[in-house]
């Protein structure tokens, strides 16, 4: 079931600006209006094993939802079998992630003065967050990385080259990565999805609604998910992608409160993921693969998949599939 999410992205739509949401809980309390009704309307499918994914900024959207699942579950009329929640290079925890001097630096992508430079700017961007200025937070970092509303070449661009930090490995977005726009924008393909002649919308208006909570926290929403001991929660990260980095998803993994966070600091079990993959070869055979590691402790595992940046089904569609199949089958990787 896939969701554009929050309204007003892709071809969701709201009619008036009161609609667009401005925090997590009406991101979620909308989509779980959404998921109740399509229960409603498919009662087949209650039973069904139920579970929440999603990749970069929906590090928020998914705790969010799953939390307000978690909280409505036990009361309400039509309940969802939710057993767990996987996020792809999601940005959880900003104050424990969003830090890019010594990364860039140990990568060779800045010298000792432009890591200087970016240390700065992020301790600038946790100091706003701490003082409850999320708005400044976001501008600060807008101009540091991540360049949606700032108008001029973003501290990243200048003293790196590179217009692109979903892979490091690029230096700019290839053309490839809108043709999947091209592909629902055909009447034939919206006609099929029945979203009439609706245009698909880039999430900018989404975007400026949210600014004021960007760069807020849901990880104590995770903690109490982690804690209720009944889902289980994957978190993966492509470790080419610069944005949401593996090192700040395990910092902020680490950096969690709930009952089993000293085990995960000190005693998870780290583990090589190998994938059988079959090759275009004449006899048919098939080869082995270490695709990435993960490290694991009760219901937390943190994956890192290797070959791979910010959009990791895009990067590697073959070990992807086997991520997900293997985290909702419960087996081990």
């Amino acid at each position: 079931l896939y969701v554009d999410n929050p309204v007003g992205t892709g071809f969701s739509y709201t009619a008036d600006d009161s609609g667009y949401s401005t925090d997590q809980t009406a991101v979620a309390q909308n989509l779980y209006a959404a998921l109740v009704q399509f229960f409603e309307l498919f009662p087949e499918y209650r039973n069904n094993d139920f579970y929440v994914t999603g990749e970069s900024f929906a590090g928020h959207y998914v705790p969010a939802i799953s939390y307000t699942i978690h909280q409505n579950n036990p009361g309400a009329k039509v309940k969802i079998n939710l057993k767990g929640l996987a996020i792809g290079n999601g940005l959880v925890d900003p104050i424990n992630q969003l830090f890019y001097d010594e990364y860039l630096y140990q990568h060779g992508l800045v010298d000792e003065n432009g890591k200087r430079r970016f240390e700065q700017y992020q301790n600038a961007v946790h100091s706003q967050i701490l003082a409850g200025d999320y708005k400044g937070a976001f501008r600060i970092f807008d101009e540091m990385l991540n360049g949606i509303f700032y108008q001029y070449p973003t501290l990243f661009q200048n003293l790196t080259g590179m217009h692109y930090y979903y892979n490091m490995l690029l230096d700019q977005e290839p053309p490839s990565s809108n043709d999947w726009k091209k592909f629902v924008e055909k009447p034939s393909v919206k006609a099929a999805l029945h979203v009439g002649s609706r245009p698909l919308n880039n999430g900018t208006v989404v975007y400026r609604h949210l600014l004021d909570n960007v760069l807020q926290s849901v990880a104590p929403w995770l903690g109490s998910l982690l804690d209720a001991g009944r889902y289980r929660v994957l978190l993966y990260s492509g470790v080419l992608d610069i944005k949401l980095h593996h090192r700040g998803t395990m910092h902020m993994a680490q950096s969690l409160e709930w009952s089993g966070a000293e085990r995960f600091r000190n005693n998870a079990k780290r583990t090589i993921w190998h994938v059988r993959e079959q090759q275009n070869r004449c006899d048919g055979g098939n080869k082995t693969t270490v695709a990435g590691y993960a490290t694991t402790s009760g219901p937390l595992t943190v994956l890192l998949v290797r070959d791979a940046g910010h959009m990791v089904p895009a990067d590697q569609p073959v070990w992807a599939l086997d991520l997900i199949n293997r985290f909702t089958a419960g087996k081990t990787f």
